[in-house]
């Protein structure tokens, strides 16, 4: 049997040290033959460098204390380093000794930094995944949950220097609010918090660490916000986005009716006006339980999988008196397949509330539907200045000279000076070979509305034929619809003026 070499380790493995911060440090000596542990033997820590902004106390919590193991010849000894902000910034020398006869010593060397040395992008904890963590049936404490059967958090910091280097091994805090409610793990590790509430945790080699965060079995409550901020120094850096964590299943309120999604045809939600809108409208149904200090999480069970993914989590703020509604992204669900959308109210006082659930279906691209706003239609004008028929089909010909799009200005349901319109087109064409519709969205440069426009009770923008060429019509020779409309600085839609084009060159096949 191999004898034990005499050891004195630390878990703090880093170079790198913050000012303004605290690094949490454990030393553990083990014995041997010759170094015999005592019920009096102890770990000592000192600060030999000429620094004298750093200050050392021993460290103790509920889950790591001293501790004098006679029997296995070890001691641990846990130490709290506190470095000051300070213009000094020399290398804090620190020395780990015991009163064990003759035992070995252990040096380390930490380079200070200050927040100015830090990408401080680079420090938010960034969530992995799902935000929205749902486990019915958490593990009690003591027991370790399965990464597969309960749910988690998965939570990543990359810190990074100024000049995009890597800091190993150092040591960044994590606090967490609703602390109590939560697990952390590193790999399959249990971390627990430490006294002042927080997490220190020590970066890997390549200077990241990811810990995954569960929900704790709650007595009191079934439902919680969980909010993370790593520490540095005098910086403080949030999380990419919130998390909730529910531990019950939370049935829909009788009293808080279903979302309300803004245009709407039938059970579908038809693809973006333009290209660069990527989100649609959602609005709450006005409610006496909602105040504004509550926190909305709009939620769908997405597609056949059905799996509840959190579209988007805010402040409901005071959409009770103004219209603003909550923006959701489209690229979150599949085409075609059956979606449902609903909402969680969480109040000031950890309640929570449940909606009513909403199905809908978004269309397929080749389903485009043009905007239907508020703002009138334009006017179309040929080279002349002669007003072209809504639904007129134009071939090559009539497009060579391209056309005059006349908006209104100035008036009831128009835009007005000091606003900034931006023009679309939304053309629908088809591959020659395949008849696949191929859909093309092009704006035109901003314009602004000035007194000469609003005087002239309109602006008029000229398109280009470039614009409106090369569209084949479908396999049946259909041509491909085209729809003109405009949006204003302020977000508001017009109405579509639709024509047809069929401008493809005869010998283009």
């Amino acid at each position: 049997m191999n004898a034990i070499a005499e050891s004195l380790l630390i878990d703090f493995k880093g170079t790198d040290i913050f000012q303004g911060s605290s690094i949490i440090i454990i030393a553990t000596y083990t014995g041997d033959n010759t170094h015999k542990v005592i019920k009096n033997s102890d770990i000592y820590l000192k600060n030999t460098s000429n620094n004298p902004n750093v200050e050392i106390d021993v460290y103790e919590d509920n889950h790591r204390k001293k501790d004098v193991d006679v029997t296995n010849n070890k001691i641990t000894a846990p130490y709290i380093v506190k470095v000051k902000n300070n213009t000094d910034k020399s290398d804090i020398k620190l020395e780990f000794t015991t009163n064990v006869a003759n035992s070995k010593t252990k040096n380390i060397a930490c380079k200070q930094h200050q927040y100015e040395d830090l990408d401080l992008s680079s420090l938010n904890p960034i969530v992995i995944g799902s935000s929205f963590i749902e486990d019915l049936t958490p593990v009690a404490d003591g027991a370790i949950p399965n990464d597969v059967t309960h749910a988690h958090l998965n939570v990543a910091v990359y810190p990074r220097k100024k000049d995009n280097s890597v800091m190993k091994n150092c040591q960044i805090a994590l606090h967490v609010n609703n602390i109590n409610f939560t697990r952390l793990y590193d790999d399959n590790t249990e971390i627990f918090p430490f006294k002042d509430n927080m997490y220190y945790i020590n970066t890997d080699d390549d200077g990241n660490f990811k810990i995954k965060i569960f929900p704790r079995k709650m007595t009191s409550s079934y439902v919680r916000e969980i909010n993370i901020s790593a520490i540095i120094g005098d910086e403080t850096a949030k999380s990419t986005q919130n998390a909730l964590f529910i531990t019950k299943n939370i049935l829909p309120s009788d009293n808080i009716d279903a979302p309300i999604i803004e245009n709407m045809n039938g059970d579908k939600i038809y693809p973006p006006s333009n290209i660069s809108n990527s989100k649609f409208d959602v609005r709450l149904p006005r409610s006496d339980i909602i105040q504004p200090n509550d926190i909305v999480y709009i939620m769908s069970n997405v597609g056949s999988s059905s799996v509840a993914t959190l579209c988007m989590s805010e402040i409901y703020g005071d959409r009770s008196r103004k219209d603003k509604p909550f923006k959701i992204l489209y690229n979150i669900f599949p085409a075609l397949e059956t979606n449902t959308l609903y909402y969680y109210i969480l109040t000031s006082g950890a309640d929570a509330y449940r909606s009513k659930d909403l199905l809908f279906k978004l269309a397929d691209s080749a389903d485009y539907q043009p905007p239907r706003g508020k703002l009138e239609r334009v006017t179309i004008l040929d080279s002349m200045g002669d007003e072209i028929e809504e639904y007129t089909v134009f071939g090559i010909d009539s497009i060579s000279e391209g056309v005059v799009c006349s908006v209104p200005v100035g008036g009831e349901n128009q835009v007005k000076k000091g606003d900034t319109i931006t023009l679309y087109l939304a053309i629908t064409g088809y591959d020659p070979v395949t008849g696949i519709p191929v859909f093309e969205n092009p704006q035109l440069d901003p314009i602004p509305i000035t007194d000469k426009n609003i005087q002239a009770g309109n602006v008029q923008i000229k398109i280009n034929n470039s614009l409106l060429s090369g569209v084949h019509t479908d396999l049946d020779g259909n041509p491909g619809p085209m729809y003109i409309y405009y949006i204003s600085s302020e977000q508001e839609y017009s109405k579509s003026w639709q024509g047809f084009l069929d401008t493809a060159p005869l010998d283009a096949d």
